[in-house]
This record gives C-alpha cells, structure tokens and sequence, in this order.
C-alpha cells in the first residue's frame, strides 16, 4: 500500500492475547470465586496496596514460615497445572483464595491465586499469581517490585496478555516494607514471590522467567544520555549475551526503546558488543546486571535461563512508549519459543489517511511475531523495520506518517 509522509509510528489499539485452541479450563471447586475486569487495572491496584498498606516502612509484612512457604509453592504449582481443587485446598489455610479472572477486554479466562482482602485491604502481601492453562508457551513473566518499580505490575500484565505467556507473577508489598530490603523478593528466597518462581521453573529451569524492572536514568549517570532499558541474564561472574538478550534489544530497538545489555566478558569492540551496544562497554550497566537475582540464580542452577528487563522511568509511565515497550517484550518471548518458518507476508486492510496520517489495520496471527516495514519501492529487497508487535485475534490498528512515497506490509514469522 502506497502512502505519504514519515514521523515516528505510534501504535493507537492495545492488543490482547485471544487463547488459541478448544482446550477448556479445569472444572472448578466449589469456592472458587468468578471475577471480571480488566487485567491490567487489576494490577494497577494490586500495585496500589505496596504504596499503602503494604508500602514503605509500613511495618505490616510478615513472611511465610517454612511451612507456609512450602504450601505456596505446591499452590502455585497445581495452578500452573490446571489442578484447582489442589491449589484451592491449600489457599485457604493461607488466607488466600483461587479466582477464575476473565480480562473483559481480552475474554481470556485465566486462574488466579490472590489474597483474601477483609474491608478492601489484602491480609497477605506475598503477591498475587495468574495462570492462562490455554496458554502455548511456558514462560512466565514477573514485577517484584510494585511501586519500587512503578507500572512494572501493569507492564508486565501487558507483555502477558499480548505473548500468551502461561504465569504472571505480582509482588505483594514493597521491597522496603518493614525496612531496607526486608521484602525484596530478588534478594530474599523465603518470599512467596520466589515459591512461585521455583514452582514454575520447571525441573530444568525450562520455563523461562522474564522479569520487568525499573530505573532513573538520573542515578545512572555513567549510562549514555538516550538509555531507556538495560538487559541482562542475571549471570553473576560470567555475564554473557545471551541469544534471548540480543533479541530483545533489537526489538526494542525497532520500537523507538533505546536499549543496552550488560555484560562484563565481552570486549567492547567485539562483534556482538558492537550489535547490541554499539560501543559502550558493557560493564557501564554493572549496577542493573541482576549478578545476585535469587530467581537468576535458580533458573540458571536448574540449566534455564533468566531475561532481566529494566526501563527507564519516562518508559513505564508514558502509556505510548510502555506500549511499545510491552509489544517488542511479548515479540521477543515469541520468537524465543519458536523456530520461525519462511516469512509470509500479511494483507493491510482499512486503510486511511487523515492530515497525513496512515491508519491501516492488520489481520494478525495469534502466537505469531509480526514487523511493520517499509520500502520506498514495491520490488526492492531493502524493507526497513518500522515496528513489531505479537499477532491477536481480530484487527490491529497501526497508525504512522511517512514522508514521500512509500510502501508498507507485515511480516510474520
């Protein structure tokens, strides 16, 4: 399709994962509690209680016991599972409660494990879990630091629905809750957070956990002015790039998210250095390395691997940019889960163009990785990337200008 005009595209509609397939959920207990609403309001105001109730100093967190913690993790385990009776079993002794949460915008129906809440405060601040049992890939995607961390439980809901990854993992209070770090689920191994994580890993650490957190470029000043994410594997001595951190960055990249990776092994001119970070020395992001994530650290001891995520803050507060930034994140996680086959190419359909603005939509593929690109002639062979973004059901709307004459179509993989 030929248009005109460039500035930078900006993506209008929020995408949501449409479960694929005609598996049905478990048959359900009979104290399993039917909600509705929006998944990501739903972890804004999870969020919400690490900034009171269970905020900073606020004193009111108590870890699990040994047993307790064991408890949760056999819990979040027969979530994962589909097995509700269990999960529900166990959940009441821990003041929690099992939830079949529908996200009304998606329709996507998913099992939730929460904490009872007695006038509208939770009794526990362990964190909340949401299982998608239709789900196609094995991965689950974690905020461990609400509010620390801010809109990091509403991104990482995001990236969630739009990869149709299986687990999301909420914090429940702050890192700082009764004092400094006593509720930092990544420096702390006997938090329900980190039962969860240990329950999903799987027995080789094949489920691979991809964890969103946050930073002020202002604190980092040896980072380069224009930095808005930094990626690591969480390895402690031997940080390497991994195949899953170059593939983020680059679709990151693509959706206008500046990104660099630490690394302390790599040479700073050596090819992949160069791709990823194009010259910074890697070891500038030392300080947002995750070298002693607890989670890291299990995945890792298992034989699996860990993407740590973290975003500037303009990136996690500005709904445009947290958009792109939570469909280059669900991209990603696709490709990684898949052997991608020979590209296709995807028809536009509905195009518009008002005061130089291209409004096309997109049928996509649900579970598929898509690219926007453009060329300024049909037959070349030097199509440029605009976007990508995860395929869903029904109609994504795309809307970019573009100066001259131009081509544009979507590539899934």
């Amino acid at each position: 399709m030929k248009f005109g005009r460039r500035k930078q595209n900006q993506i209008e509609a929020r995408a949501h994962w449409s479960a694929l397939g005609l598996t049905l959920l478990p048959t359900l207990a009979a104290a399993v509690i039917l909600v509705q609403g929006d998944l990501l309001t739903e972890a804004g105001r999870l969020e919400d209680f690490s900034k009171s109730y269970f905020g900073e100093g606020s004193n009111n967190y108590v870890a699990p016991t040994g047993a307790q913690w064991n408890d949760f993790r056999v819990a979040a385990l027969a979530l994962w599972q589909g097995d509700v009776a269990t999960a529900e079993n166990l959940a009441t002794n821990l003041d929690y409660e099992v939830l079949q949460f529908t996200d009304t915008p998606s329709g996507l129906t998913l099992l939730a494990l929460r904490s009872r809440e007695t006038n509208g405060l939770p009794v526990r601040g362990w964190g909340t879990c949401f299982v998608n049992t239709n789900a196609g890939l094995a991965a689950q995607i974690q905020a461990p630091h609400p509010q620390w961390d801010f809109r990091t439980p509403r991104l990482a809901a995001e990236v969630f629905l739009k990869s149709g990854a299986r687990g999301l993992l909420i914090a429940g209070a702050h890192r700082h809750v009764n004092g400094t770090g006593t509720g930092d689920p990544c420096d702390l191994t006997n938090t329900a957070f980190h039962a969860v994580h240990s329950a999903w890993s799987g027995p080789v650490g094949e489920n691979t956990a991809w964890q969103i957190h946050g930073f002020s470029l202002a604190n980092h000043p040896v980072f380069p002015t224009n930095t808005q994410a930094v990626l690591s594997t969480g390895e402690g001595g031997t940080n390497l790039m991994s195949t899953n951190v170059a593939r983020l960055d680059r679709q990151l990249e693509w959706n206008r998210v500046k990104s660099f990776a630490y690394n302390r092994n790599l040479e700073t001119n050596s090819a992949l250095n160069l791709l990823v970070n194009e010259g910074v020395d890697g070891q500038t992001f030392t300080n947002l390395g995750a070298r002693s994530n607890v989670q890291g650290v299990h995945s890792r001891g298992l034989g699996g691997t860990f993407v740590h995520v973290e975003l500037a803050t303009p990136v996690r507060t500005n709904a445009l940019l947290r958009t792109q930034a939570a469909d280059a994140i669900a991209n990603a996680l696709l490709l990684s889960f898949t052997n991608p086959p020979l590209a296709t190419n995807v028809a536009l359909t509905n195009a518009s163009q008002t005061s130089g603005n291209v409004v096309v939509g997109v049928h996509s593929q649900p579970g598929r990785s898509h690219q926007l690109e453009i060329a300024s002639a049909l037959a070349t062979t030097n199509w440029a990337v605009l976007y990508t973004f995860p395929g869903q059901s029904g109609v994504r709307f795309l809307t970019n200008s573009e100066g001259g004459n131009i081509f544009l179509r979507v590539r899934v993989e």
